[in-house]
């Protein structure tokens, strides 16, 4: 797409307003017609930043063509009217970007009524389910980009020590006022604003109501989010999706490089989603001074049973060694913020294997933890430090939580809230 173009897109999207040109269903199902949609829950301060994705998007190296019977590349977006989220929201809209005679159009198949939040798990059902009405495929892919703060209860990350976001920092949690303490805490994902100041009316989603609300199981779920890369995650999707992508620290500001996302998730004979994770990762190891700071990993959660099975025996076996660890002397993926709310730890994060091989295990036992994640883990790139506050000497691949590092609140929360502790017993 030429640069004019891309321009007048971007202001299309920022005014709201999108090109109808059939809005007609396609109920001829196609055994290989594979279906990609790009979530964007953009009502807060990345508003901007998504609205750049979507036009790399519409400007990348392929877009499918308007004939019913190819992959179709889908965009649901909820975004400010204007160039600040504290601007009122445009009503969620669903629409595909396809191309024809070498131009790109936008097909609006459906706009939710005005009020209605993108970070709310009745609106990832119904969008992903009229989806699969409109395009009958043989795989849908969702790639999902918002804030997030991995498996910590909402209102935590902030609470412990309030924080002003990083000029870098893309995805994390912003600013808050605390939560009332007699409400049910939740995890975050996605983050609807409204507002630049305080009070906000927020609105995000917890981890497994997140995965319930996937109606069908998908082909791949790639998180262009901050610090959603931990086996707390990964595990609660198993079932609702094969493959996962995430990153165990924070996402800068470009995230995924969507000028060749489509083209690996729908242009090829199959879905590659580890180039997916090898483009985001080479493009931040080639950066220099803090903007080289990326981790990235591709797990297969259909195969993270041995994972489970190994980390069971071991959680118990050295349950005590577990308790008595350090965190200063294991691998960190959450970083010390000084912003205007004064100096503060967000330090829940970190790596599995790290965690395992602090405790003491054995040679053997190390042996089969690393079989097991050689099993699920099938991409992980990481670079030396991140953000020039914390180096990165070892990942395997999957954050965890570090009891020690936590407190009685995190620890009630992780016991009551994951099913990955369920089956591994990591607090008892």
């Amino acid at each position: 797409m030429k640069l004019v173009q891309k321009i007048a897109l971007l202001a299309l999207l920022a005014s709201g307003i999108f090109i109808t040109i059939s809005c007609h269903s396609d109920r001829h199902p196609s055994d290989a017609r594979r279906v990609m949609l790009y979530y964007a829950a953009g009502y807060n301060d990345l508003a901007s930043y998504l609205r750049e994705d979507i036009a790399d998007l519409a400007a990348g190296t392929f877009i499918p063509s308007s004939k019913g019977s190819s992959n179709i590349l889908l965009v649901f977006s909820r975004l400010a009217s204007g160039s600040s989220y504290s601007n009122s929201a445009n009503p969620p809209v669903l629409y595909r970007l396809y191309s024809e005679k070498g131009k790109v159009f936008t097909d609006t198949l459906y706009r939710w009524p005005a009020g209605t939040l993108a970070s709310d798990v009745n609106t990832i059902s119904d969008a992903l389910t009229r989806i699969r009405e409109l395009f009958p495929a043989k795989s849908y892919g969702m790639v999902f980009s918002s804030h997030a703060t991995g498996w910590v209860p909402e209102g935590y990350y902030t609470s412990a020590g309030r924080t002003s976001a990083s000029r870098l920092s893309r995805r994390m949690y912003t600013p808050q006022p605390k939560e009332d303490p007699d409400m049910p805490a939740v995890k975050s994902i996605g983050r609807d604003l409204n507002g630049a100041y305080a009070p906000y009316e927020l609105s995000e989603m917890e981890v497994q109501s997140f995965a319930d609300a996937i109606p069908y199981k998908l082909e791949y779920l790639m998180f262009d989010c901050c610090l959603m890369g931990g086996i707390e995650t990964a595990y609660a999707l198993a079932g609702k999706a094969q493959y996962v992508g995430f990153s165990q620290t924070e996402v800068l500001a470009e995230g995924f490089q969507y000028g060749t996302i489509a083209y690996h998730l729908i242009g090829r004979s199959k879905a590659d989603v580890r180039s997916v994770c090898d483009d985001y990762f080479s493009y931040y190891d080639n950066q220099s001074g803090q903007y080289r700071s990326a981790t990235i990993s591709l797990i297969d959660c259909d195969r993270l049973a041995p994972l489970a099975s190994v980390c069971k025996d071991l959680f118990e076996r050295y349950r005590t060694e577990i308790a008595a660890l350090q965190p200063s002397d294991v691998q960190r993926f959450g970083r010390y913020h000084n912003g205007s709310y004064g100096y503060s730890d967000h330090n829940w994060y970190f790596d599995l294997k790290d965690i395992l091989d602090k405790a003491g295990i054995t040679n053997n036992e190390k042996a089969a933890l690393q079989a097991a994640l050689d099993e699920c883990v099938l991409y992980e790139g990481h670079t030396p430090s991140f953000l020039n506050t914390f180096d990165i000497n070892v990942s395997c691949g999957l954050s965890m939580y570090l009891p020690s590092a936590g407190d009685s609140t995190l620890d009630d929360f992780y016991k009551s809230s994951f099913s990955w502790n369920d089956d591994t017993l990591l607090i008892k």
